[in-house]
């Protein structure tokens, strides 16, 4: 197989033009959902496409520009939930209310039918810190290693990782390497 490191700099640029023209794409087809963590756009909550515009209480809520400000942010500047969690400006719980103890799984997967892109290195310890394992293995991802396929148009069009990324977490579309994380 030929990976992106055999390709000349005029295959690496096509390669590289054809993705973001793929991601753009696939942002297009997300554009409904709104994302506050970009660039700390100011969205009113009823347009979010998170919040429940038909809520009452949705008025008193704190904007989550102002209530996220300070977490740390990456390199394209989209919010770092593992960093923000680190440094404790957030508590994760194991449900809404925190009665119950948070399982933590200690699990690296790596998915390696990637095309041309780096192999990606799933932590399970990243999200298991986040939320529940149920969260994820309650039908959109089997619990065997490799048995669930994932690919960017599912992720994309808002399917298995795209469920969160694009949305609650970071979008698969402003960072590649924040999940093509190893080199094959």
């Amino acid at each position: 197989m030929t990976t992106y490191k055999n390709k000349n700099p005029l295959q690496l640029r096509t390669f590289y033009l054809g993705m973001l023209l793929s991601f753009w794409l696939g942002a297009a087809a997300q554009a409904e959902v709104k994302n506050f963590q970009i660039h700390g756009e100011t969205i009113p909550l009823t347009q979010d496409g998170i919040h429940d515009p038909e809520n009452d209480a949705i008025e008193i809520f704190q904007h989550p520009t102002t209530a996220m400000k300070d977490f740390p942010r990456d390199t394209v500047g989209v919010i770092d939930w593992v960093k923000t969690l680190e440094e404790g400006k957030l508590i994760a719980r194991a449900n809404r209310l925190g009665t119950e103890e948070k399982e933590t799984l200690d699990l690296d997967i790596t998915r390696t039918n990637t095309g041309e892109m780096p192999h990606v290195i799933f932590s399970h310890a990243k999200h298991s810190t986040q939320m529940d394992c149920k969260s994820c293995h309650s039908g959109l991802f089997e619990k065997k290693s490799n048995a669930t396929e994932i690919t960017m148009s599912a992720i994309l069009t808002g399917d298995k990782c795209g469920v969160c990324h694009g949305k609650v977490a970071f979008p698969p579309t402003n960072n590649c390497m924040r999940c093509h994380n190893a080199v094959p």
